[in-house]
């Protein structure tokens, strides 16, 4: 037990908007009262209201308390029980062995100072409490849906049955929007898209589920696997499933991720006064909407991650997907050996990629060579579409001169089968000339932009930068921007470095990274007139060879978990992310974190720079916060658990913002010193050593 005069830091939590938020008050009066027995100071006081014990998103007090102790402030943090500081066994003993390291204890109200037994016991049972607490409720909705009550939310159609003391809700058909059901199933039945019904339904002004402005197709259609959507929602035809879809807590993100329930966990119940649709007309709809279904998925899936897919371990060669918030080597994860356990997180292995083209393929030295050989093609491609446009504008003229004659003859007023052939000839004539018009109208290949070395680098250079900049923005540009860079790069390798002394348990270490792609499809896009374009080139058209390039490049940038004090600045970013209505830049972080009483030198500018980056890094290892391109070049955070689209973030953000008064210094990655063009040969080991 800490002896009288020790600093003691408060922690209080309650989970849900449905609790008491006197809990937190109250626990707080508790453990104040408990440390003056205890003759301790209390030099902090925190809570966390509506927190789930389940996850640290948002827990800003939670954050406090642990930068308290980290800047040695106080020696004992006090708790009503260790379920007031985490419900996750994996999560209390991470905390417990931070603040072990920083030589401050834990104490309950009720226990007093626990040991590190203790605790482990202590927190395995909180989180069976928890598992339990759910198992009960599970149980209590499925036995209030047999009754024909569900606990869930109403679905278009139905209106909730005012019950007092119910258990669980009771739903009727809806006299007004019923029928609307019934006629979207008529519809689709009878062959109308969901882009036509829902025109239609938005033109007679029905007012969509949930209240929205417009009706749209994925409320009709919905998710086939999970069973969502108006067409596939078996209660429309009498049938409540519990236990249809089942829900996880993700605690590294505080997201729920909704999949389809166990087929052996599910109950069936026959809800007839609730049925709207005849299972005849279900089973119609239900044998559409499969067959519009694209039956190979993952054909049409595009990436999340620019380089997911292409990532492999530089050691084994198996995949290198994400393993506990970074990168890693699946091999390694299954047990086969492999001796690579470095993990490095995307942000910086994107920017490595991403800068390394920059600093070493888009070099006059490298380029000039090929560029000559792709003007002659370019060249040669516009002479032979020249030729192919003026024989396309000569047919043209002869297909008139034809169509002209015939009908002349049908004017003249021949009958017959003679008549019923020319007008058959004329048919077939109008169709060639259709095809021979679109050919006689097409651009040409030749490019509009100078194709001379140092235009092509300056223009690529932009590119490169303009889709580093997308990926962080709206989803619709971030996709696009992710299929671009896709075209040109084809395979990433991760090869550990050595250091001295022991390896990092977890993985932290520098890494090379070996980068493969495309010349020719690079150098495609220097052709285009806009920055970011579609993903199809013109290399096929040109007939040009693919011409592979290589360079590797080493990431050591430092692990910001190591970083002493990061958790004082995660808990003043953390402050910022709840109290913000709009992404909170960089800049933001550097000017909450400069606390001095005098403009800051360059030398403290950088230490400012450095600790907001490392709180920034934090926390996105974690996947706690995302990015959001609110503007060209600006981009802002926010929490990954608020369910706000990057629409409303952007709309949120009213004033351009100004310019920040200290300059962003873009850290790449160190240069990569070979580079490899053309097809991949065996290179010496010598080769390797040089610089």
């Amino acid at each position: 037990m800490p002896p009288a005069g020790s600093r003691a830091a408060v922690l209080a939590r309650f989970s849900s908007d449905l609790q008491n938020p006197r809990s937190a008050d109250d626990q707080i009066r508790e453990a104040v009262a408990y440390c003056h027995r205890q003759g301790w100071i209390v030099v902090l006081t925190e809570k966390d209201e509506a927190r789930t014990g389940r996850t640290t998103v948002g827990r800003t007090g939670y954050y406090n308390v642990m930068a308290c102790a980290e800047a040695g402030e106080c020696d004992v943090v006090v708790i009503e029980s260790v379920s007031r500081m985490a419900r996750e066994a994996a999560d209390m003993l991470m905390t417990a062995r931070k603040l072990s390291e920083l030589g401050v204890v834990i104490c309950t109200t009720g226990g007093g100072v626990l040991s590190g037994f203790e605790l482990v016991i202590r927190a395995q049972v909180a989180q069976e409490q928890s598992e339990e607490k759910a198992q009960q409720v599970i149980r209590g909705q499925r036995g209030a849906a047999s009754r024909g009550k569900v606990m869930g939310g109403v679905a278009y159609g139905y209106d909730l049955l005012d019950e007092p003391n119910a258990d669980g809700h009771t739903r009727i058909k809806n006299e007004e929007t019923a029928p609307i059901i019934e006629r979207i199933y008529e519809d689709i039945a009878a062959g109308m898209s969901t882009h036509a019904i829902c025109n239609a339904l938005n033109a007679e002004g029905v007012v969509p589920p949930g209240g929205g402005k417009l009706w749209r197709p994925k409320a009709i259609t919905g998710n086939p696997h999970l069973r969502t959507g108006i067409g596939r929602n078996p209660l429309y035809v009498g049938k409540l499933i519990y236990g249809k879809t089942q829900s996880k807590l993700i605690g590294s993100t505080g997201q729920t991720k909704v999949t389809p329930g166990l087929v052996g966990d599910q109950v069936v119940y026959d809800v007839p006064h609730l049925r709207i649709v005849s299972d005849e007309l279900w089973q119609t709809v239900q044998d559409i909407l499969d067959s519009r279904t694209n039956p190979i998925p993952n054909r049409t899936r595009h990436p999340t991650y620019v380089f997911s897919g292409l990532i492999h371990c530089g050691s084994c060669g198996q995949s290198f997907p994400m393993v506990s918030r970074k990168l890693g080597c699946e091999g390694r994860r299954q047990g086969t050996g492999c001796k690579n356990r470095r993990r490095v997180s995307r942000e910086e292995l994107q920017d490595a990629v991403l800068d390394g083209l920059k600093a070493k393929i888009l070099q006059p030295h490298i380029l000039d060579l090929y560029l000559d050989e792709y003007r002659r093609e370019v060249a040669k491609a516009a002479t032979d579409q020249a030729s192919r446009l003026a024989g396309s504008q000569t047919r043209l003229q002869d297909l008139d001169v034809e169509i002209e004659n015939i009908m002349k003859v049908i004017r003249a007023g021949s009958g017959g089968l003679g008549s019923q052939l020319l007008h058959q000839e004329l048919d077939r004539l109008g169709t060639v000339r259709k095809q021979v018009e679109r050919q006689a109208s097409r651009p040409p290949t030749s490019p509009s932009l100078s194709l001379e070395t140092d235009a092509v680098i300056a223009r690529l250079g932009s590119l490169l930068d303009d889709l580093g900049n997308a990926l962080m923005g709206p989803e619709r540009d971030a996709a696009r921007a992710r299929d671009i860079i896709r075209s040109f790069i084809t395979k990433i390798s991760v090869v550990p470095l050595e250091v001295e002394g022991s390896e990092d348990g977890r993985g932290v270490g520098p890494v090379r990274i070996t980068v493969e792609g495309s010349l020719t499809q690079l150098l495609d896009q220097a052709s285009a007139d806009r920055m970011i374009q579609r993903r199809e080139s013109s290399s096929a058209t040109l007939g040009l060879p693919n011409v592979p390039f290589s360079f590797y490049a080493d990431i050591t940038k430092e692990d910001a978990d190591t970083v002493s004090g990061v958790y004082a600045d995660v808990a003043i970013f953390s402050q910022l992310l709840d109290d913000a209505d709009a992404p909170v830049a960089r800049q933001d972080v550097v000017n909450a974190l400069h606390t001095l009483d005098h403009n800051p030198t360059a030398e403290e500018i950088a230490v400012l720079r450095r600790r907001a980056d490392n709180a920034i890094t934090h926390l996105l290892n974690v996947e706690l916060i995302r990015s959001v391109m609110v503007s060209f070049g600006y981009k802002g955070w926010v929490w990954t658990h608020r369910e706000v689209t990057d629409e409303e973030w952007i709309a949120r953000s009213k004033q351009p913002r100004p310019e920040p008064p200290i300059g962003i210094i873009r850290i790449s990655a160190p240069e990569a010193f070979v580079v490899v063009v053309g097809p991949t040969e065996v290179v010496p080991d010598e080769i390797g050593k040089q610089d």
